[in-house]
């Protein structure tokens, strides 16, 4: 069991990599004993939706048709108020927290202001949670939304957009869609992305601090989505996007990956399979940041440019 004093020194190592904006962040990050508490610390449940009213946007909650089945969707979209009848572009966007927890919640201002800088249609799922719902529930649940938003009249290009698990969730989406002849998506964007359930990395290895998404918790994380599948070769690459066979043919791909994650490798490595299956990729790999860190330090300078490269990838597609 470490002591006081070691983990004083792992903070300090942590905090002389750290960009110092970024570090000042870990004073609101509480140290967890284990890696099930470092889930329930670092990964916020949802916090309640605030009210839709918005002088400038239509913001709707609605519930999705489900596919195949499953139960309709909640979710809310955003719309600009004074939007031309002409079709432009729909951006899904998916939300992370280790499959476990998180929101439309906690991205609602970020949902707001995409709608109203890039005047999209933006849909953004409150997909099923693991463990009470393993895999495929959250996939089903994020690939109605996309059927939803392909289907309306004024989307003619669509952007998937996520984050951490809901990066996994976005490539899996672009795999299944390749294989199955559609919705089709017109680009991909995936921040500091979750790809692969195997954590064989050397960043899978180096983050240990507790009060920052590690090992343990990326290895819960994955345990509670893949249910009776985790540890075995039964992983569908819609889950894990790491485990596709071949990754030609899907949209292009903007990566961020954050310097201090345990993600950090497994996002390097889906953006080399990508190019190297010709898909036009750009990653942007940022310096003194940990997983997730922009949304726990969002003025730090580091902060805004990942949010800005995330962004500009959108407005691009």
């Amino acid at each position: 069991m470490a002591t006081p004093t070691d983990a004083s020194d792992q903070s300090d190592r942590l905090r002389a990599v750290l960009d110092p904006e970024i570090a000042v962040a870990l004073d609101d990050l509480p140290a967890a004993l284990d890696a099930r508490r470092g889930v329930e610390a670092f990964v916020p449940d949802e916090r309640p939706l605030p009210p839709a009213d918005d002088d400038t946007l239509d913001i709707g909650d609605r519930h999705l048709p489900g596919l195949d089945g499953n139960p309709p969707v909640p979710a809310r979209t955003y719309r600009r108020r004074d939007r031309t009848d002409q079709a432009g572009r729909g951006v899904l966007v998916l939300h992370g927290g280790g499959f476990v927890s998180g929101g439309v919640g906690l991205a609602d201002p970020t949902l707001r202001d995409l709608a109203t800088e890039l005047d999209a249609v933006v849909v953004a799922p409150t997909y099923r949670l693991a463990p009470a719902h393993p895999f495929p529930a959250a996939f089903d649940d994020c690939r109605a939304a996309l059927c939803w938003l392909a289907d309306q009249p004024d989307v003619d290009r669509v952007v998937v957009f996520g984050v951490s698990s809901g990066g996994a969730l976005a490539a899996g989406l672009a795999l299944h869609a390749r294989d199955h002849g559609g919705p089709d998506i017109d680009a991909v964007v995936m921040g500091f992305p979750v790809t692969d359930d195997r954590l064989v990395t050397p960043s899978s290895h180096e983050v240990t601090d507790p009060r920052i998404w590690n090992r343990g918790m990326a290895g819960l994380s994955w345990q509670a989505y893949l249910g009776d599948a985790h540890g075995t070769d039964d992983v569908s690459p819609y889950a894990a996007p790491m485990r596709a066979v071949d990754p030609a043919g899907l949209p292009p791909t903007t990566i961020t990956v954050d310097q201090h994650d345990p993600l950090r490798d497994e996002g390097i490595a889906w953006a080399q399979r990508l190019m190297h299956a010709g898909v036009p990729t750009e990653l942007h790999a940022f310096p003194g940041t940990f997983h997730g860190s922009m949304g726990f330090a969002p003025d730090a300078a580091v902060s805004r440019r990942e949010l800005r490269a995330l962004v500009d990838a959108i407005a691009r597609a």
